[in-house]
C-alpha cells in the first residue's frame, strides 16, 4: 500500500490478480489517487468455486455453522462487487469461465469489460531452445508441481504408479515435497522397493532452463490435481510436444483441444488415470501422430501473442 500511494499517478495499468477483497483495496486506493487510471484484474479463476460461493451468499442459513460462513462469504462478495465497478478489464482464463461470466460477476454488469484470456508459456526461451523430435524423445512421464499438497493429487499418481506395467519406462517428479507428504513417499518406496529406479523425485528446480530439459526429455506430462484454475505448467509441458493427460480441472478442455490432443480423467479416478496410462505404454497411443498436434496447437499458448492481445483490448 505504501509503495501504491507514492507511485499510484505514475501507474498507467495497475494489474491485479483475483477478483477479491484486498483487490478492492487495491483499486480503490488506486482510483482515489488515480482516477483517470486503468485497472486489470487477472482473474485466475475457478468456475466451481465461483459457483459453490455465491450459492453460499444467496442461500438461507439452516445452521449457526452456515449463517457464519455465509456472513463471512457476504462480506468477501459485498467488497468484490464495489471492486467491478471500477476495474476497466477482468480476463478469465477457461473459455468455459468466460462464457459464463462475460456479462456479470456476482450480479454486477461486466459487458465489454471481460476478455477470455488464457495462461501461456514464455516462447521468448522456449523457442531458443532445441525442441527434440519425437523419435529422439525419451519413453518419460512427468509431473511438475507442488507435490503431496492436496491440490496436486500426488498421492493419487502413486497409488495408480503401483499397478502399472512401466516396462521401459520412468516418472519423474519434479517440485518441491509438502512436508506432509514426505512419510507417505518414504513408506511408499519401503513397500514398493522395484520402483525406486523407475519414479524419481528430483526435488525442485528453479533454474527454468534445467526444467526445460525434463520437459524436452518426456514424452508425456501427467497432472492428476483436485483443483487448477488454470496449470501453466501443461501448456509449457506442450511447448515441447508431450501428450498431457489432466484431471477435469477448469482449463482441461482448452489445453487438451477437446481432448483431441490430450486425454481428460475424472478428478480422483485411479482407474481412469491407470487405463490411460497403459495406453500410453502398450502403444495403444499413436504418440508422434499427438505430437505433431500438439506443436501446432500450442501457438495460441505463446506468451507475446497473449500479450499482444491483451495490450490492443487495453489501449480499445
Amino acid at each position: 500500500f505504501k509503495y501504491l500511494i507514492k507511485n499510484a499517478k505514475n501507474i498507467d495499468v495497475l494489474m491485479l490478480f483475483h477478483i477479491s477483497r484486498c483487490s478492492y483495496w487495491y483499486a480503490y486506493f488506486y482510483k482515489k489517487l488515480n482516477p483517470n487510471g486503468f485497472i486489470y484484474v487477472k482473474a485466475d479463476f475457478n468456475l466451481e468455486v465461483y459457483q459453490k460461493e455465491w450459492s453460499i451468499v444467496n442461500s438461507k442459513p439452516k445452521s449457526l455453522r452456515e449463517f457464519f460462513r455465509k456472513r463471512r462469504e457476504s462480506a468477501e462478495y459485498n467488497k468484490r462487487k464495489k471492486l467491478i465497478p471500477m476495474t476497466d478489464l477482468i480476463s478469465y482464463e477457461s473459455l468455459e469461465a468466460y462464457e459464463f461470466m462475460k456479462y456479470s460477476y456476482a450480479g454486477i454488469n461486466t459487458k465489454d469489460k471481460t476478455i477470455y484470456l488464457p495462461n501461456g508459456y514464455d516462447n521468448e526461451i522456449i523457442e531458443k531452445i532445441k525442441v527434440k523430435t519425437s523419435e529422439e524423445k525419451e519413453n518419460i512421464i512427468l509431473t511438475v508441481g507442488r507435490l503431496g499438497t492436496e491440490a496436486k493429487n500426488t498421492e493419487l499418481l502413486l497409488e495408480t504408479l503401483k499397478e502399472i506395467d512401466l516396462k521401459d519406462w520412468k516418472v519423474y517428479l519434479v517440485g518441491s515435497i509438502d512436508k506432509s507428504f514426505i512419510s507417505y513417499k518414504e513408506n511408499f518406496f519401503k513397500e514398493n522397493p522395484s520402483l525406486i529406479d523407475k519414479i524419481i523425485f528430483t526435488g525442485e528446480i528453479k533454474d527454468r532452463k534445467e526444467l526445460y530439459k525434463y520437459y524436452n526429455r518426456a514424452k508425456v506430462f501427467v497432472l492428476p490435481s483436485r483443483w487448477e484454475s488454470f496449470g501453466i505448467v501443461m501448456v509449457e509441458a506442450m511447448a515441447f510436444g508431450n501428450y498431457v493427460i489432466t484431471s477435469n480441472t477448469c482449463a482441461a478442455k482448452d489445453i487438451t483441444n477437446n481432448s483431441e490432443i490430450g486425454k481428460i480423467v475424472k478428478i480422483d479416478s485411479k482407474e481412469e488415470l491407470k487405463k490411460e496410462l497403459e495406453r500410453v505404454i502398450s502403444r495403444e497411443i499413436n504418440l508422434k501422430e499427438k505430437y505433431e498436434k500438439t506443436l501446432n496447437y500450442v501457438s495460441n499458448f505463446r506468451y507475446s501473442n497473449l500479450v499482444e492481445k491483451l495490450s490492443k483490448r487495453i489501449y480499445k
